[in-house]
């Protein structure tokens, strides 16, 4: 009897073990397909979340293009740049531009990413942040980067508008401001200048706001 139980048991143990094993390993496979699952889902959430983003970013700068638009055809402006200054809460050592056009279409932002600045330029950003605008004319302006962009292309006079101020890290802030230049021999005049004044604390701003958040 003892050695008919033996031989039994000696039988099953192998078969037991096996059914054991193939549950273990189903019961693993299966975990291991749902924690698959769950990545892809997330994976695929961030990827939907992430495009959602970028297509509403896209139709914001639309938005910044027909607001442009609007100040080409209204004022002299003949170029409008967003800009964005970073690293340092208090000087910036470089300056971005987020947005840029021309009165023709053509697409400047390009030509101003990561340009460092010098001394006059950061010292026109300080007062530009306290006065909250400055209508500069390329002629008066102190030697240095600025005026030299501007002597490049062509610019007579520029009205620079601080837009806002966002906080980063501990140590770094984001300035965005904008210039709004033009070519002509006349400066703008208060009409305009009230136009783009109104342009650039509404629409402009809450735009770049959403392109922030």
């Amino acid at each position: 009897m003892i050695e008919n139980i033996l031989q039994l048991s000696g039988v099953l143990a192998p078969v037991l073990f096996g059914f054991y094993k193939y549950a273990t390993d189903r019961k693993d496979k299966k975990q291991k397909d749902e924690i698959t699952a769950l990545k892809q889902d997330k994976t695929a959430s961030g990827f939907n979340i992430g495009l959602l983003s970028n297509l509403m970013k896209m139709k914001l700068y639309s938005s910044l293009e027909v607001v442009t638009k609007v100040l080409f055809n209204n004022t002299k402006a003949t170029r409008v740049i967003v800009f964005v200054a970073i690293n340092g809460k208090v000087e910036p050592k470089k300056v971005y531009a987020l947005f840029g056009e021309k009165d023709d279409g053509m697409q400047i932002d390009q030509e101003f990413k990561g340009v460092e600045i010098d001394e006059p330029y950061l010292h026109t950003l300080h007062e530009l942040e306290k006065e909250g605008s400055l209508l500069v004319e390329t002629m008066k302006l102190r030697s240095g980067l600025l005026k030299n962009i501007y002597f490049k292309e062509q610019i007579t006079f520029s009205y620079l508008k601080f837009v806002k101020r966002y906080h980063l890290t501990e140590e770094d802030d984001a300035v965005v401001y904008m210039s709004i230049a033009t070519d002509n021999d006349v400066s703008f005049n208060s009409i305009e200048l009230t136009e783009i004044d109104i342009k650039v604390s509404t629409t402009y701003r809450s735009i770049i706001n959403k392109i922030a958040n």
